[in-house]
């Protein structure tokens, strides 16, 4: 079996991208194999059956991943409506949550860096 040992690292290595994922992967394949060896009846090529045994271990890996990762997007979506809900009042209108005046000229003029001649301009649009 050790003769295969450097393909199903390859090929782990190219599905993974992790070296110690890899190692991870194929020794976790030679253990399997080990422990059913009396299961496999010679119908196809060893090889063949290690490589059906680590597509499945690197199946099972990305099933896994891929569950952890939907219990952090589903965690951090949580505390994102957490937040997002501080902002809304009961009648669904924006909360100030500072005590900035957006509507004064002098916040305007300080944040944005406008001349009080274009912001005289634009009140006059009114």
């Amino acid at each position: 079996m050790n003769d295969y040992n450097d393909q199903l690292y390859s090929w782990a290595y190219h599905k993974t991208s992790s070296k110690e994922m890899a190692e991870d992967l194929v020794q976790d394949t030679f253990l399997s194999a080990y422990k059913n060896l009396e299961n496999f009846k010679n119908e196809s090529n060893p090889k063949t059956w290690l490589f059906s045994i680590l597509n499945n271990k690197i199946i099972d890996f990305y099933r896994k991943k891929s569950k952890s990762l939907t219990k952090e997007d589903n965690d951090a979506e949580l505390i994102a409506t957490n937040n997002t809900n501080a902002l809304f009042n009961e009648k669904d209108h924006w909360v100030n949550t500072t005590n900035t005046n957006w509507e004064t000229d002098e916040h305007f003029n300080i944040s944005v860096g406008v001349d009080s001649d274009w912001m005289m301009s634009v009140k006059n649009l009114d």
